[in-house]
């Protein structure tokens, strides 16, 4: 196992790489206690590769897999560890990235070293990744807007009806 060393929360580790059959560590910063995170790894799907992530000493019950995504969402404890870990003594905590590849190969250097982007971000309310925020915003706004308007179109055809 290489360590890889410290993911930063809501930073995006783009352009790392391993080798078919190897295993990388990534140590977690120092996590904000009784807090949700998302841990995610994307990477192209050709050529054909599955990548395993596990919490450190345990597998997580929350993992996912999307299509060329895999995920982990995960709760910490008043001590700051994952919930998962909380009764490890172990005060390194982090996640292990393990690659497999799938599939027959067309092109040799391609099948035995991968790339892929790892992400630590920080959920909200529990469910809600940070880079979602934006987006859960101009909803808001939107729905807000559309609301005020139809709440002015229906004043004025008030008002138009009662001066007739």
């Amino acid at each position: 196992m290489v360590d890889m060393g410290e993911l930063v929360v809501d930073r995006t580790l783009s352009n790392e790489s391993i080798a078919s059959g190897n295993e990388l560590f990534y140590k977690f910063p120092a996590l904000d206690p009784v807090s949700g995170y998302e841990l995610k790894l994307s990477y192209l799907g050709s050529p054909p590769a599955q990548y395993e992530l596990t919490l450190v000493k345990k597998p997580s019950s929350s993992r996912r897999k999307l299509q060329d995504t895999e995920k982990i969402m995960f709760t910490t404890n008043a001590a700051s560890l994952p919930i998962q870990l909380a009764d490890e003594n172990d005060a390194t905590v982090g996640v292990v990235v393990k690659l497999t590849s799938v599939g027959v190969p067309q092109d040799a250097e391609a099948w035995n070293t991968r790339h892929f982007n790892i992400k630590l971000e920080k959920l909200h309310f529990g469910v809600v990744p940070q880079a979602v925020l934006p987006l859960v915003a101009v909803i808001v706004v939107g729905l807000a807007l559309g609301l005020y308007t139809m709440y002015q179109i229906e004043t004025t055809n008030f008002s138009k009806r009662n001066r007739e």
